[in-house]
């Protein structure tokens, strides 16, 4: 593996390498699809990178905690390693094959029964996989306000407050009066919904003392997980998960239908409230990042300035660039393909509980195969008090 220097570098390269296609004078149909396939290979090194970066901080979180180093796929504490054995042994064979020692170890889980009708929930062991695959995914989920609650699902009040209208009196006479002011205040009900996914996996594989469980748990579950979530907060489902695309409050409409051009930009940038500039980002696909890589400002500078002296290396007008693979291309007319937007001030993400996993025995038993269904609560919700925290850039028709 790269180390992250070199990774960092070789992601600066294919960018300039690719904006350096892009900004030549009328590039051929051949050198955009090749700009795309450069930007592509700069999607995966990305995704390196983020992984790494998760990894150093969980590190860096559980020495803080005191949690002890793990060796391979165990950690080194007894019990941590025994949770892991029997939680390893449910999946490959099934509650039946459990002992007594066993069963009582992920019954201790969150008071987990281990019946036929009830999941088991991941051991903590195995969470940290999952979030590194949400980095790699569902770069939106990572910016939004999350809430972790327990509560099965039960509806929670969300409180929201807007008191900027109001400022100070000046009393220029023993006369003056301080008018009331009160801040308003709203709110809504936050309600959860249950999602799912289903993987199958053949019996031989489960048996084969060589299977990885950490990687098909990361792979199979995390990258659907985190995918399926940047999806329903940037479109939500008609239910619980509200659409942050569809909350976001528009802040420019292109003047052409062929991209967003240095004066959209602008324009959307100014239209923010400036309260909410210092944690704001750009939101876009990988599609429309491209679309902006050969565009150029008034004086013919490229618009996308890419700076190896910091973390991120995509930036307009100052503010970095988020990719969601869920938002559609910005060339789409009648699109909104760009956000602009304080995430965690205008998105808020709840999850209720932790992602749990039933095995199915004999639903895929005349294929030899074994279903794994991992499923979980949720909830979305658009947070704007009133000076709207997400603005959408709108392509026109």
């Amino acid at each position: 593996m790269p180390t992250m220097l070199e990774l960092k570098e070789k992601r600066l390269k294919l960018i300039s390498d690719a904006q350096a296609i892009l900004l030549s004078a009328n590039p051929t149909s051949e050198q955009r699809s090749r700009a795309t396939a450069i930007m592509n290979d700069c999607a995966a090194v990305e995704k390196d990178i983020d992984a790494l970066e998760t990894l150093a901080a969980k590190a860096s979180e559980a020495r803080a905690a005191g949690i002890p180093a793990y060796e391979g796929n165990s950690a080194v504490n007894p019990r941590q390693r025994a949770e892991v054995r029997a939680f390893e042994k449910y999946i490959r064979f099934g509650k039946e094959e459990l002992d007594r020692e066993e069963r009582a170890l992920l019954r201790e889980r969150r008071d987990i029964t281990l019946t036929g009708t009830t999941g088991v929930l991941v051991p903590q062991l195995f969470l940290p996989t999952l979030i590194a695959a949400q980095k790699l995914v569902g770069n939106s989920v990572s910016y939004v306000r999350k809430k972790v609650t327990n509560n099965n699902g039960a509806p929670m009040r969300i409180a929201l407050a807007n008191d900027t209208v109001n400022t100070l009196t000046t009393l220029t006479a023993e006369t003056t009066v301080v008018g009331e002011q009160d801040p308003a205040f709203n709110g809504f009900i936050s309600n959860t919904d249950t999602v799912a996914t289903l993987v199958k996996v053949s019996i031989q594989e489960l048996e084969d003392s060589a299977f990885d469980l950490n990687e098909w748990m990361r792979d199979a579950f995390g990258l659907r997980y985190y995918r399926g979530l940047e999806y329903l907060l940037s479109n939500g489902n008609g239910s619980n998960v509200a659409s942050m695309v569809a909350g976001a409050t528009l802040g420019a409409t292109m003047a052409a239908n062929t991209g967003p051009t240095y004066d959209d930009f602008c324009a959307c940038y100014g239209a923010l409230e400036p309260a909410y500039i210092a944690n704001g980002r750009w939101v876009m696909n990988q599609a429309t990042r491209v679309w902006v890589m050969g565009q150029k400002d008034t004086l013919g500078r490229p618009l996308f300035i890419p700076s190896p002296n910091t973390g991120t290396l995509d930036y307009i007008l100052g503010l970095p660039i988020c990719l969601n693979q869920a938002l559609p291309v910005a060339t789409t007319p009648g699109a909104t393909g760009v956000l602009l937007g304080d995430l965690q001030q205008g998105y808020l993400l709840r999850t209720d509980g932790d992602v749990s996993i039933r095995r199915l025995d004999e639903r895929f038993v005349d294929t030899l195969e074994v279903g794994f269904l991992a499923y979980a609560r949720i909830g979305g919700y658009s947070t704007d008090a009133g000076t709207h925290p997400i603005l959408k850039m709108v392509t026109h028709t």
